[in-house]
Formats: C-alpha cells, sequence, structure tokens
C-alpha cells in the first residue's frame, strides 16, 4: 500500500525532532535538559565561589585587620597618638626657637668674651640639644610604627600597637608635660645691680 506522501514527511519531521532532542540540539540551538540546567546552576555557584575568594585575597592585609573591632580599636587610637605627638612636637620646636631667638638678640650686645655671653652660648646649645632629642624620638619611636601604619601589606600588629600607645603616651608626660614645668619653674639670672648710690642730703 503506498504511503501518503505529506504523512511520510510529517513523520520523518517528528523523528527528526526527537532525534534532534536526544543529541541535545534542536533547530540551530543548544537543547538543555533539566539535568543540564542543574549542572550550569552548580557550575553557577562554584564560579561565585571563586570569585569571592579572589576579592578576599585582592584585600590588602591592612583591609583585612581591620574587619576586627579591637584591631581598628588600637589602630585608630595609634593614629590619635601620633597625630597628638607630632602637634605637640611642633609647638614645642617652635617655643624653643623663639626662646634660641631671644638668647641670640641678648648676645648681640655683649662681648664674646664675657661671662654672660658665654653662659648664653651654653643655654643655647642646651636648648638646641632638647630639639634634637625630640626629633630622634619621633624618626626612632614615633615614625617607624607610622610608616608601618600606612603599609596596606606590612602593618603592625594589635600587639605592637597597643604597646606603641602605652609607650609613646606615658614617655610624652615626661617629654612635655614634665619637661614644660621645669621649663616655667626655671630661675631666671640673677639681675646685674649697679653699686647704690648715695642720696645727697638737701
Amino acid at each position: 500500500m503506498r504511503q501518503d506522501h505529506n504523512s511520510f514527511i510529517q513523520q520523518n519531521h517528528s523523528l527528526d525532532d526527537f532525534n534532534a532532542e536526544l543529541s541535545g540540539t534542536k533547530s540551530g540551538y543548544i537543547y538543555t535538559t533539566s539535568a543540564a540546567s542543574d549542572d550550569n546552576r552548580s557550575s553557577g555557584h562554584v564560579q561565585k565561589a571563586k570569585k569571592a575568594q579572589a576579592d578576599i585575597l585582592q584585600l590588602t592585609v591592612l583591609q583585612q585587620l581591620l574587619d576586627d573591632p579591637a584591631y581598628a580599636k588600637s589602630y585608630s587610637e595609634a593614629l590619635s597618638t601620633i597625630e597628638t605627638f607630632k602637634e605637640r612636637m611642633n609647638k614645642r620646636l617652635n617655643q624653643l626657637d623663639l626662646r634660641i631667638e631671644e638668647l641670640d638678640k641678648k648676645q648681640e650686645d655683649l662681648a664674646t668674651d664675657s661671662p654672660e655671653h658665654k653662659r648664653l652660648s651654653q643655654k643655647r646649645e642646651d636648648l638646641q640639644r632638647k630639639q634634637q632629642d625630640l626629633l630622634d624620638y619621633y624618626h626612632e619611636t614615633v615614625k617607624p610604627v607610622e610608616d608601618r601604619m600606612n603599609d596596606p601589606d606590612n602593618p603592625p600588629s594589635k600587639e605592637e600597637l597597643d604597646d606603641f600607645n602605652e609607650k609613646v603616651q606615658k614617655d610624652s608626660q615626661h617629654i612635655f608635660d614634665l619637661e614644660h614645668k621645669a621649663i616655667l619653674n626655671e630661675k631666671a639670672p640673677p639681675i646685674e645691680r649697679t653699686a647704690n648710690l648715695e642720696i645727697p642730703t638737701l
């Protein structure tokens, strides 16, 4: 019996569609089965996890440490300690500069070989030494920690920050407070008086 031509085409077309579905392609498009969809979702989760891990690795050591509230508190206190020290240091350096200028003016009217000129010269050297000691403390104690706090890959630990805060705050009491009181209480040199003049009686 002769098969109808149209019926043959429809049967073969349906068979082609069925075979295409089994092979994973249909009309030029990728045919996604439910199993393939689950695999894609699983792959997507893996990719997101890898990206999240990469983002964490891209964070600097400092950024990761600052996520810890205890570390962030010590870090913030260290910033305050440094800024306070630098402000007080600059103020003290300016004060010492002014005192040195005053001594220089006093020496202008004195003979270089006079005892008073020598005394003022010694005092000037003492003030300059105080300035240098202050700068040395900053460069040896404060600045190294300040530099490391600005280094995102090698910041100081919480223990180092705590030790730094305790030391500098304690030293500042001596450097600024006690020394300032000593300067204020420093006795002025005795004033040289002229010989007493006899007042003639009228």
